[in-house]
């Protein structure tokens, strides 16, 4: 009697169990893991899902292997160059507009320019900004400036080449925080005899990639404001 009724209780859990879905039977997801190989083995089966058995009575077993993928973010090295500003308007202040006229400024220095021409420099004595032209020997007739009718600098404490310093060598320090990046460093101002992308002596601070923080404050520092921009000779 005691037998029965375990046979009877056996097949009722064994209906229970077949009315239950399958995800209510299979062990709980494990979690993906970056970098995990799983092996995963099953038997080879035919079309009705019988186990593929050969003449000998061997069955195939199939063994699959599958990685989880690995994020990884890499940044690419970067060569940078800074190329500053060094001419004799950066010697003016930071701060609130100069509005002195073009006549109120001073001749500071004068010099011999190719063969029949004189470079004269000029400052605004209110805010330091320095301007130059060119006139021939013989003629007086000015041949070039930069000179504007307004002064274009500003009155305050901190001088524009003292700010660009300053910027420059945080920007450097960013740049070169991760240590892949390189930086070079250019500072321009117009040396006279020639213009243009020839003007090499326009080039009054120079130096090459580096990772070294510590030659690119130096070369940062050489930096001095006088004489003019210009631009295509740093390109």
């Amino acid at each position: 009697m005691k037998h029965k009724r375990f046979l009877s209780m056996l097949l009722a859990l064994i209906m229970v169990l077949s009315l239950l879905p399958v995800s209510a039977l299979a062990a709980p997801a494990e979690e993906p893991v970056e970098g995990k190989v799983t092996a995963v083995k099953s038997l080879v089966t035919d079309d009705n899902g019988e186990p593929v058995v050969d003449t000998d009575g061997n069955y195939t077993v199939q063994i699959s292997i599958q990685g989880n993928p690995v994020t990884q973010t890499t940044g690419s090295a970067a060569d940078v160059v800074l190329v500053v500003d060094n001419s004799g308007s950066m010697d003016s202040s930071v701060g609130i507009k100069c509005t002195n006229a073009a006549s109120t400024f001073e001749k500071i220095n004068s010099r011999d320019f190719l063969i029949a021409w004189t470079w004269n420099t000029y400052a605004c004595p209110n805010c330091g900004a320095k301007y130059f032209d060119i006139v021939g020997d013989i003629s007086g007739e000015r041949w070039y400036t930069d000179m504007p009718d307004i002064c274009t600098g500003e009155v305050g404490t901190v001088v524009r080449i003292d700010a660009a310093k300053e910027v420059s060598k945080e920007f450097a320090a960013a740049i070169l925080a991760d240590g892949t990046n390189k930086l070079a460093v250019i500072g321009f101002a117009h040396r006279g005899e020639e213009g243009g992308a020839d003007d090499t002596g326009a080039i009054k601070v120079a130096h090459g990639l580096t990772d070294d923080p510590a030659n690119v404050n130096d070369a940062i520092e050489k930096m001095q404001a006088k004489g003019g921009t210009n631009n295509s000779a740093a390109l």
